[in-house]
């Protein structure tokens, strides 16, 4: 990686340390929604964090590391912890290092799965004994996502393929005169129309 995150990603991890720091106070509050009198536990922190949807993938190795971070945080084996502390940001800026790790783990992970995504679809695209025309069609797209993500929801799938798929316009030579992102709200293309 380049050091570069797009807006989207940054926006992306935002929601997910919001959404972390919401699911950890909640660790804080009973059924009724009184606080209790302690803070959250590391373990409680790190079950939060499994539990976090864009977490569901991490390998066991990266609540290790999470783990660590927090251990240097808070050197002390057990007891309350102040997460708040967690979250906020230094005079520069920078997070506790739970959090840039985290953050980095997030990264990670979409790397990951991206690479396993473009091998999915490069594997669909094989014609014969690794040869490729290098065109796919919707089908073979579902077909690389479910591959790599069984549980994924079909709308989820459909709505996945169309946030990557680029339409190009061709004149009557075949030439491409133009390329265009699929609208969101758009219908996926014919199934056997290739891209």
């Amino acid at each position: 990686m380049s050091g570069k995150c797009t807006e989207n990603v940054l926006r992306m991890q935002m929601k997910m340390l919001r959404e972390v720091q919401k699911g950890i106070g909640e660790c804080c509050v009973d059924e009724n929604g009184d606080k209790l009198k302690s803070e959250p536990t590391k373990d409680s922190i790190i079950r939060v964090c499994r539990n976090h949807a864009t977490m569901k993938h991490f390998k066991e190795e990266s609540f290790e590391q999470l783990r660590e971070k927090l251990d240097i945080e808070w050197p002390k084996k057990d007891g309350p912890l102040e997460y708040k502390k967690l979250f906020e940001e230094d005079s520069e800026g920078n997070q506790s290092a739970f959090v840039e790790c985290l953050r980095d783990l997030n990264l990670e992970d979409r790397e990951e799965y991206f690479e396993q995504l473009e091998q999915a679809i490069c594997e669909a695209d094989e014609i014969d004994e690794g040869e490729s025309d290098g065109l796919v069609n919707v089908m073979e797209l579902q077909a690389a996502v479910r591959k790599i993500d069984p549980h994924k929801e079909e709308n989820d799938v459909d709505a996945f393929i169309k946030l990557g798929l680029m339409m190009e316009k061709r004149d009557s030579d075949g030439e491409v005169v133009s390329r265009q992102l699929i609208r969101p709200s758009a219908e996926l293309p014919h199934e056997s129309v290739e891209f």
